[in-house]
């Protein structure tokens, strides 16, 4: 910062010391072609995403999984995206590796806790995933547990229904003697 001299408004004798920035005030032109510009990519981002969610609603059925292999540590599968989805992939192409909810977006529904480990360069539609066996496991029980607790709330609701509608055959049945006599 500088300072400058001006001229008091009451006595142009009398020097007063004045403060005065040296950065440039921001001109509102230079806002509004930020707004302008920052407008312009969340258009772009939010057509992308719509184009991305077109795309996997018309090619889901596209995508395939391989069957389970293992080794020691890990079990491993590859899921092939059809070429459109494929399209959608990060633009560091052979140098991103996507996590979970990215290839969720693009479509791929796999049981959980699978890590995108490696890009398989000729065929980058080609997603090499694997999880620990220990992973796996926890997946697989956890998996059960839920097949148990849905089946558990399953006959819960159909008790309930079948409570329900005996009370109601009951009352109607007591309505039609009471209304007979």
């Amino acid at each position: 910062m500088t300072t400058k001299r001006a001229a008091s408004p009451t006595n142009d004798s009398e020097p007063v010391l004045k403060k005065q920035s040296r950065e440039p005030s921001p001109s509102p032109h230079r806002q509004q072609t930020g707004s302008a510009v920052q407008s312009a990519k969340d258009q772009q981002k939010a057509d992308a995403l719509k184009r991305l969610r077109n795309d996997v609603a018309l090619f889901r059925k596209e995508i395939r999984s391989s069957t389970i292999y293992k080794d020691d540590q890990y079990q491993y599968r590859h899921v092939t995206l059809p070429r459109q989805i494929a399209a959608h992939l990060p633009h560091g192409g052979l140098k991103t590796l996507l996590r979970e909810n990215d290839y969720r977006r693009l479509g791929v529904g796999i049981s959980g806790g699978w890590e995108h480990y490696m890009i398989y360069q000729p065929e980058p539609n080609i997603l090499l995933l694997r999880r620990r066996h220990e992973t796996a496991r926890k997946m697989d029980e956890e998996y059960k547990v839920y097949l148990q607790q849905k089946k558990d709330q399953e006959a819960a609701a159909a008790k309930t229904s079948q409570n329900t509608q005996s009370e109601r055959t009951k009352r109607s049945i007591r309505t039609a003697t009471d209304g007979g006599d």
